[in-house]
């Protein structure tokens, strides 16, 4: 039902379950005016509010927790371009097989390599500064056909996944 009315939130029993905000902030963004207050103040619920209404900010994030509305993973450039996907989003997952220090040209930099749920191998080379953000669209990026998302699941190798509220990690913190 949440799949098709994001407003099913009416039902105050739902309002706190999370899986059950997300699925309807995906749907219709202001939807987040009926989640509880704990969930008002979760990164990925608002994010995921705000990517459904890019051109409400303003009203979205007026039903987001005061403390949530200076937060740099949720300003607009970087709720445009976050291709992360969050949970229970339908998205290509991909595992982070490797993170490593290199040098590329002269300079520092970190090498990823990723594996698809498909076996298909990837391999990126970043600046030192690059992040986990940088990683899902360098992924999305050489993504066509079929296959094309603008979201991506990215896996870490020991098996949790990365949440959209982490597109600003460095990738260093991972090594």
């Amino acid at each position: 039902a949440v799949r098709q009315n994001g407003l099913a939130l009416f039902d105050a029993r739902r309002r706190g379950d999370r899986a059950v905000v997300l699925e309807a902030v995906r749907q219709n963004g202001l939807s987040l005016k009926f989640a509880t207050d704990r969930l008002r103040g979760d990164l990925d619920v608002v994010l995921e509010a705000l990517r459904q209404c890019p051109e409400e900010t303003d009203r979205v994030l007026q039903f987001a927790a005061k403390e949530m509305r200076n937060e740099p993973v949720l300003q607009p450039r970087n709720v445009v371009n976050n291709c992360l996907a969050g949970s229970g989003a339908r998205a290509p997952v991909f595992c982070i097989s490797s993170l490593a220090r290199t040098r590329d040209e002269g300079k520092d930099a970190i090498k990823a390599a990723t594996r698809s749920v498909n076996g298909v191998e990837e391999s990126f080379v970043f600046g030192e500064k690059a992040t986990l953000g940088d990683l899902a669209a360098a992924l999305v990026a050489r993504m066509h056909g079929e296959e094309a998302s603008t979201l991506v699941c990215l896996q870490l190798s020991q098996g949790s996944m990365v949440q959209p509220s982490q597109m600003l990690a460095p990738l260093k913190d991972f090594f």
